[in-house]
């Protein structure tokens, strides 16, 4: 038990580096520190406010009524802070606190037992002992504070063996009960369990038991590779941010297991690469990624292009990141490893890193994720492009994703313009269900009712088929159609087009009752938008990039209030452009028009009609040119056509 081994990260030279380089930061820390000795934290169901959780907290209260709170508290992340500040300022309040929090919390917070029925009851509840926060404290706050306090003799022996002894707990949770809870390896929690059971084994190897714990995980780790990432890349879950956070893990493990000397097995670097290619896709140009799902509009890719070139050695994300100006974010990111990761102050200061080698590869303009179902197309890599974001996937893999079939995130000129509203929160109330729901996001309802049903935070209804139905690269204009039956009898089908830097959406519904109504809905990015019900337009008022959206004459548009989160537990207001038909044909098409624009509103209108051979005309004016376009849509698995006339 003697034996602790590490990072290899020398705090008090990471501490006397970013006190020289990174003042605004250091001070950002101490104070976060200062407020987690008065027992104030930010959490979930706090509103992105502090709120007095106790000193020592109080590890199973939940007093904003939000599970989160309560497994997020338990996850320790601000020891981490609270060390790095002791390393900044010398101040043993910060080390002490730790100490206080940590004894209190062996002794107030009982493991239940691993043997016996109910495993899911006991460690899928909101208590300290959900499986995912013992992994999560295994692979972040409790090494990293154990090799800090031991390195600087700051633990006494007492506290020590109870230390131990809990992390033997932690890893007989993690062996016995997590295979059980997820015997097929395919959800991200199984992923961070495992991951949480390698690094202890790694940290105290000379446990005779661990020797045990490192082969499970390293075998539970491959299976958790092989069966979370798709063939093309993606995390099975399709949400950019459990995406992200699989790929940081992935980096960890490898890491983990380089520190033993021993190469990683081919298929998890083989996954790697591919993984760290999703995520600059999910990357909008503006530099933040897509909020599919349960995700958060953050720099999570810029993570994931580091963790990429830390794994492989190979450095096309960053010089991709480079070319869309995203040094500051860079230098951010690693940045935040230099108390992890051994070299990252050499990365730092090292100039040409942070310049874009002439020689680095471009990826691809499209990415077509086959089982996702999911496509990704981009005019350029530069931080202009126009980029679209859109998906199909019902039924869908798990209760993360939303009810969105269709739907699309769309960038143009640095800034988002129509999106994905977000996640906001887990909780089990009407935020949930209105972010989740596809009345706030750029999707279809028929007669104002969902393509399926919603029927708890984690649970819907019974979904049909829909899926992407193909992708077409043609110099200027880059296209994906997609197929749904969830409005059965009804078909629908849609089309999204990047024409230059425009996008436009083609509707075309099938098997309607002549007395259904088709809605159409666009989240615009900004609170301030004006109506044009005459010229059949609507367009964004902001001081930079903006949107002018024409629509069909046939539909009649409303704007509607809503909210965009960007970070869990935060919102801003949006507005919805909810567009509307009445009684009409069976067989219904639609088209609009999606033109970014600085400040100057351009002059647009689109219209759409089904010729007699059944293929859909569409007729653009923009500024008085007027362009026609033809889509013949997909038809027992015969490919789509999207040209000029």
């Amino acid at each position: 038990m003697n034996a602790i081994c590490a990072n290899g990260v020398d705090y008090q030279v990471v501490a006397a580096y970013v006190s020289e380089k990174l003042p605004a930061w250091c001070d950002e820390m101490i104070c976060e520190a200062e407020n987690a000795v008065k027992g104030l934290h930010i959490l979930p169901g706090t509103g992105g406010e502090l709120y007095f959780v106790g000193t020592p907290p109080n590890w199973h209260k939940n007093p904003v009524n939000d599970d989160e709170y309560v497994w997020t508290l338990n996850r320790m992340f601000h020891w981490k802070t609270l060390l790095q500040a002791h390393s900044l300022t010398g101040n043993p309040l910060f080390f002490k606190q730790v100490l206080l929090e940590w004894e209190n919390w062996i002794d107030n917070c009982p493991r239940p037992d691993v043997d016996g029925k109910d495993l899911n009851a006991r460690f899928a509840a909101v208590t300290p002992w959900r499986s995912l926060e013992v992994g999560i404290r295994l692979y972040t706050s409790w090494p990293w504070a154990l090799c800090y306090l031991m390195k600087k003799e700051l633990v006494g022996p007492n506290l020590l063996q109870k230390i131990l002894i809990s992390f033997k707990a932690h890893c007989e949770v993690l062996s016995v009960v997590c295979p059980v809870l997820w015997p097929n390896a395919d959800h991200n929690h199984y992923f961070m369990e495992n991951l949480g059971l390698l690094t202890a084994a790694n940290l105290l190897p000379e446990q005779e038991a661990n020797a045990l714990y490192w082969e499970q995980a390293i075998r539970e780790l491959r299976r958790c590779t092989v069966k979370q990432f798709t063939e093309d890349g993606g995390q099975i879950e399709g949400c950019p941010h459990y995406h992200n956070v699989c790929v940081k893990l992935l980096r960890m493990a490898i890491m983990a297991i380089r520190d033993r000397g021993i190469e990683p097995p081919s298929e998890m670097l083989d996954k790697a690469r591919k993984a760290v290619d999703y995520s600059l896709y999910c990357q909008r140009p503006s530099g933040t990624n897509v909020p599919w799902g349960d995700s958060d509009s953050l720099t999570t890719s810029v993570e994931a292009a580091v963790d990429g070139f830390l794994m492989l050695g190979d450095r096309v994300w960053i010089d991709i990141l480079l070319r869309q100006g995203e040094d500051a974010a860079l230098r951010d990111t690693i940045a935040k490893l230099l108390w992890d990761v051994p070299g990252m102050i050499a990365i730092l200061d090292d100039p040409p890193f942070f310049l874009p080698s002439n020689k680095s590869r471009l990826l691809p303009r499209t990415c077509y994720q086959h089982e996702l179902s999911q496509a990704m197309l981009r005019t350029s890599w530069d931080r202009n492009a126009s980029s679209l974001f859109f998906a199909c996937r019902t039924p869908v893999n798990n209760p993360h994703a939303h009810i969105d079939p269709m739907g699309f995130d769309f960038t143009a000129l640095g800034k988002p313009l129509l999106v994905d509203p977000g996640r906001f929160c887990y909780r089990e109330d009407e935020d949930r269900r209105l972010f989740k729901s596809a009345t706030w996001h750029n999707t279809i309802t028929v007669n104002h009712c969902e393509p399926f049903e919603y029927q708890s935070s984690w649970h819907y209804g019974p979904q049909k088929r829909g899926c992407i139905a193909g992708l077409l690269d043609e110099g200027h204009i880059l296209a994906c159609e997609a197929v749904q039956e969830n409005f059965a009898p009804a078909i629908h089908r849609r089309l999204v087009a990047l024409i230059d830097d425009n996008l436009l959406v083609i509707d075309k519904i099938d098997g309607l009752a002549e007395t259904d109504t088709v809605q159409i809905v666009y989240h615009i990015d900004s609170p301030n938008v004006q109506l044009d019900v005459p010229a059949a337009t609507a367009h964004s008022l902001n001081d930079d990039g903006n949107i002018l959206i024409a629509f069909s004459n046939s539909l009649s548009g409303v704007l509607e209030p809503a909210r965009v989160s960007d970070i869990l537990d935060v919102a801003r207001p949006s507005k919805r452009l909810c567009l509307s038909d009445g009684y009409g044909e069976t067989s219904r098409i639609y088209a609009t028009l999606c033109l970014p624009f600085l400040r100057e509103v351009p002059d647009a209108t689109v219209r759409a009609h089904i010729q007699n051979n059944g293929q859909a005309e569409i007729v653009i004016c923009m500024d008085g040119q007027v362009k026609s376009y033809c889509w013949v849509p997909s038809e027992n698995d015969c490919a789509f056509s999207f040209a000029l006339c």
